[in-house]
């Protein structure tokens, strides 16, 4: 099934069906829905299978909607941090990419010696020490526990080598001199402290600071108030943990036992909607950074999404990266767990955003593999088909 937004491109459907029906069949995904946009010719969205393997399921759309899991990171958390940077009025002192923990004291009395020398940045760039993944959904039972629990964590380890064993973690804003280690214990504070400082929840300061500024409707995506009543909804898996098939409700397990609204997680979109904000984020990054008019994004920031390592977004790897062989160093994207990813190429203006949800009904090992060997190949494939 496809669905035409603008002009399609001439041979994409058939430079990429092959692999799509190929996926579906092996039962990688039931069901996938593409976006791309070409500076040069236009858009296209399109779409293949079903919300599950059964026959008489709904078809995939434009405006099924999918748990995009670490795609929150880059596209709420990351733009609510540029936002509050962009918008001194917001909160009670101005807060900066280099702004360290200590300096935001008064919204983290807890903060032990060692935490009080991490930034902004080192919480976005994943430089910050901590472990990659905790089971605070077994440790906590609220958002105050988990952060106690991310403050008290070990980041001594990740920094040995580089002679940081004892006394205050004050940070070198150097990235050379930083171990980037991903974690999703970094995004989950952060979007504890924007909760702080923008004085409401993560989902409630999406709706109202990042959806309004690109005339974005908060109807296909947002965090999963806006499942209630949806009838496309694609599940994700059967969770051993809650004994029942998922949909509509956040995949990640410690964003589930924070309510489904958390700074790695949370964030659900339809294909169309997620298209239009990559769309945007392009077109506003790729003003001029002397630009007086761009108050969403101040210039220290723009930057540093565009720099590498990315702030908040991630760039392709060198070797067997999952964006493929075809776009350049001058992207931004990132990936999601439950089989969803965008990349942003700044300098061949192609944006390509993948929505599947590889994890049903159960997630493997197997799968997790495969949908790397997927993601190389469709990339590939599709800038094949536009650039040659």
């Amino acid at each position: 099934m496809k669905h035409k937004k603008g002009a399609l491109y001439t041979g994409l459907c058939s430079q990429i069906e092959p692999l799509i029906i190929d996926a579906i069949e092996k039962r990688l995904f039931p069901g996938c829905a593409i976006g791309v946009w070409d500076k040069e010719a236009g858009d296209a969205l399109l779409c293949w299978g079903r919300e599950t393997y059964a026959p008489d399921h709904l078809p995939i759309t434009p405006y099924t909607i999918f748990d995009l899991a670490s795609l929150t990171k880059p596209l709420s958390t990351t733009l609510l941090t540029a936002y509050l940077i962009s918008h001194k009025e917001i909160g009670r002192e101005e807060i900066g990419l280099e702004t360290s923990l200590g300096d935001i004291a008064q919204y983290l009395p807890c903060c032990p010696e060692d935490k009080q020398g991490l930034t902004i940045a080192d919480l976005l760039c994943h430089t910050a020490g901590f472990p990659p993944y905790l089971p605070l959904y077994k440790m906590a039972g609220s958002k105050d526990e988990y952060l106690k629990i991310i403050l008290n964590a070990d980041i001594s380890a990740s920094w040995a080598d580089f002679g940081y064993k004892t006394g205050r973690y004050r940070r070198n804003w150097e990235k050379a001199h930083k171990k980037r280690v991903y974690s999703d214990l970094g995004f989950i504070l952060l979007g504890i402290i924007l909760e702080r400082i923008f004085d409401m929840p993560l989902n409630e300061a999406f709706n109202a600071y990042i959806l309004p500024f690109w005339e974005i409707k908060s109807d296909l995506i947002g965090y999963s108030e806006i499942c209630a009543h949806k009838n496309s909804i694609a599940p994700t898996l059967k969770c051993t943990e809650r004994l029942r098939f998922i949909r509509g409700e956040v995949n990640d397990l410690n964003a589930w036992k924070a309510g489904g609204i958390c700074g790695h997680a949370g964030l659900f979109a339809s294909l169309s909607s997620i298209l239009a904000m990559l769309k945007h984020l392009y077109n506003d990054l790729s003003d001029n950074f002397n630009s007086p008019s761009n108050t969403f994004m101040p210039t220290s920031v723009k930057q540093a999404i565009l720099s590498c390592p990315s702030l908040g977004f991630d760039t392709p790897s060198l070797r067997n990266s999952q964006a493929g062989k075809r776009f350049s160093s001058a992207s931004i994207g990132h990936l999601g767990y439950t089989g969803t990813s965008f990349w942003i190429d700044m300098e061949q203006g192609i944006i390509i955003t993948v929505l599947t949800n590889r994890t049903y009904p159960y997630d493997s090992s197997d799968s997790r593999e495969l949908i790397k060997i997927f993601r190389r190949n469709i990339h590939d494939a599709i800038i094949e088909a536009l650039r040659g």
